[in-house]
């Protein structure tokens, strides 16, 4: 029998039950009443016993109706109870659904707050209505301080993407967009625009990424830059060093052809002006070999600004009356370790750049300073360890350079200025001649409103030394009876022409084409006093024949001739007492002087031919690169 059946069938008894109790009842009550009415005895017993009777099945009747009524109560109150556990037990169910709703949302917001891309949300008008702590950060807008794209846009050139644009593309977009932040800072922002839709597919909002490419553009850059002129630069220098070569023959077969006329000879001024081309070519090599980094270093440890108060008078004559120059040397700078000459060369070409830069008079300004570079500065070079520099600063208020100006003014050659008014070499020199020095290079320019070149240098080891100084030179006298120099050189032109100087200074000369050659002299049974000899060449380089050179010829001399700086070990060989460096290309005068001078035990300075002056060709000449004519 199912559920149903029985609570029928129970209800049904309880209904019986309950008539039959209340019939007893009557009958109970009537005979209460006849005994209260007084009849005979007799039927009072009887009705008294029938009256306990009724009343007693009465009492039965009612308790079982209790109990299917109970029973009926009790069964309805357990559903109820069932379902108020089932409601309960679903609004718990709601409760944690809520609850993990709301932590979802939590981490949700949490991630977009701390979220280092900018994020942006836009109501449907297409107003900005949220910004991310990023997205605040990278455009310095705070909450609620910007409501259209339109005000970060820079001013896009024709073609170029902007972001109200960007924000406007029914579809999304992806791209790069220049902006600039509330100070005025330019950016470029790498952005995503992605539609929000509602239900019935139409957008809503839009949501907006954007990341902060200024500084990775800026590094990817410099490093592309830095790879141009560094590839420029070995092929410059590369040449130069050949070219080097050949000068050396040119200039020293036209000075020895000088030699042999008298002055009223009709060649005598032909070939001086062989000699002064010359000259100027090699001054256009040394330009190119500082560019190429390729140039000998003659390195001391001393105070920049000494350098610059001893060089500051002939700055002076440099720049017109209109033209105010200003030092501003820094307090307590420690030293650095620079090659002076070379140092006065770089403070001649950017001074002279400067003056170009304001033909109509103005002011420059040299100052030095320590600075701290960190490890994010914007200021420090990628290849630069972060750390304590010296920066040596030329700033003018001049014209000015522009961006496409700016990116090129250190690559040789190029110039803005007419024909024959400059080689497009002077800030290429002191691109090189710095970097050489183990320091970077910073410009900064806008069109009038002048330039500003920062030289940074590391500061030498403290209790660094000075370089040693080269044997000084004396006059090139006659070679002594029986001196012999062996001149190792592998161009077949500069090998003849020195054996043939070196003869008519009365030497004996012996030549070997490289290293190899050179031995199998020596161990044929030759001897020489001097060692004359290249340190680049094939088979055997300079500094490892002139070490077996004087194992077996303890008391020689050993002279290198180097074209640039990779032949470095060639500064370690030469410290040695009876060892020189030769700078290409250098007058035949000079290689005489400087053997003469070790054979005969006397110290002789550098012999080179820029020994003692500066070689600013541009810089007299004015010639700075890059400079934007004045509108």
């Amino acid at each position: 029998m199912g559920r149903r059946e029985q609570s029928a069938a129970g209800e049904g008894a309880a209904r019986r039950a309950g008539l039959a109790g209340g019939a007893a009842g009557l009958l109970a009550g009537a005979a209460l009443t006849a005994l209260a009415a007084g009849r005979s005895p007799g039927l009072r017993v009887e009705l008294a016993a029938e009256a306990e009777w009724l009343l007693a099945a009465s009492a039965g009747a009612l308790f079982l109706a209790g109990l299917a009524f109970l029973g009926k109560r009790l069964r309805s109150a357990w559903r109820a109870g069932e379902a108020l556990a089932e409601e309960r037990r679903a609004l718990e169910r709601d409760i944690a659904a809520h609850q993990q709703l709301e932590a979802a949302h939590a981490r949700l917001a949490q991630a977009v707050d701390q979220a280092a891309e900018g994020i942006a949300l836009t109501d449907p008008g297409g107003r900005l209505e949220y910004l991310n702590p990023a997205f605040q950060r990278i455009t310095g807008f705070g909450p609620g301080e910007l409501r259209a794209a339109a005000e970060l846009d820079d001013v896009p050139a024709d073609g170029e993407p902007s972001l109200a644009g960007a924000l406007a593309s029914p579809s999304g977009w992806k791209g790069e967009v220049r902006v600039r932040r509330r100070d005025g800072t330019p950016l470029l922002l790498e952005v995503a625009v992605s539609p929000v839709r509602g239900a019935d597919g139409r957008a809503i909002s839009r949501v907006l990424l954007a990341r902060d490419l200024t500084e990775e553009r800026r590094v990817h850059d410099q490093q592309r830059h830095s790879q141009r002129l560094e590839a420029v630069g070995t092929l410059a220098g590369g040449i130069a060093h050949d070219f080097n070569n050949l000068l050396s023959v040119i200039n020293g077969y036209a000075r020895m052809a000088l030699g042999s006329v008298t002055p009223d000879h009709p060649a005598h001024e032909d070939l001086g002006e062989i000699l002064a081309a010359g000259g100027r070519a090699a001054t256009l090599t040394r330009q190119l070999l500082a560019f190429g980094r390729r140039q000998v270093m003659r390195p001391e440890v001393l105070h920049l600004d000494e350098v610059v108060a001893g060089v500051e008078k002939m700055l002076r004559r440099l720049i017109p009356e209109d033209i105010a120059l200003l030092t501003r040397p820094g307090a307590g700078l420690r030293r650095v370790r620079l090659d002076p000459m070379q140092l006065e060369q770089v403070l001649v070409n950017l001074v002279v750049n400067a003056r170009d830069a304001t033909p109509a008079g103005g002011r420059i300004e040299i100052a030095t300073a320590g600075v701290l570079l960190g490890e994010a500065d914007p200021r420090r070079d990628r290849e630069a360890p972060p750390g304590d520099y010296l920066c040596l600063s030329v700033a003018d208020d001049g014209v000015g350079m522009d961006e496409a100006t700016l990116a090129r003014c250190f690559e040789p050659f190029f110039t803005t200025k007419a024909p024959g008014k400059g080689t497009g070499l002077g800030l290429s020199t002191v691109y090189g001649i710095v970097r050489q020095s183990r320091g970077f290079v910073r410009v900064e320019s806008q069109p009038h409103r002048g330039t500003r070149f920062e030289l940074y240098f590391p500061f030498a080891e403290e209790g660094a030394a000075a370089a040693p100084g080269q044997p000084a030179s004396s006059n090139a006298g006659p070679a002594r009876p029986g001196e012999t120099v062996l001149v190792v050189e592998d161009e077949p032109q500069l090998r003849e022409l020195l054996r043939s100087h070196l003869a008519a200074c009365g030497y004996r000369a012996l030549v070997a084409a490289d290293g190899a050659q050179a031995l199998t002299l020596l161990e044929g049974g030759e001897r020489a006093d001097v060692l004359l000899s290249d340190v680049v060449m094939p088979q055997l380089s300079g500094p490892e024949l002139a070490r077996r050179f004087r194992a077996r010829f303890p008391d020689s001399v050993v002279v290198f001739m180097s074209g640039y700086a990779e032949d470095a070990v060639a500064e370690q060989v030469a410290m040695a007492r009876g060892e020189a460096v030769i700078e290409k290309p250098a007058g035949l005068d000079s290689v005489a002087s400087v053997i003469r001078g070790l054979l005969d035990g006397r110290a002789a300075p550098r012999p080179s031919p820029a020994k003692g002056r500066l070689d600013p060709p541009d810089g007299a000449r004015g010639d700075r690169a890059g400079a934007p004519s004045r509108h």
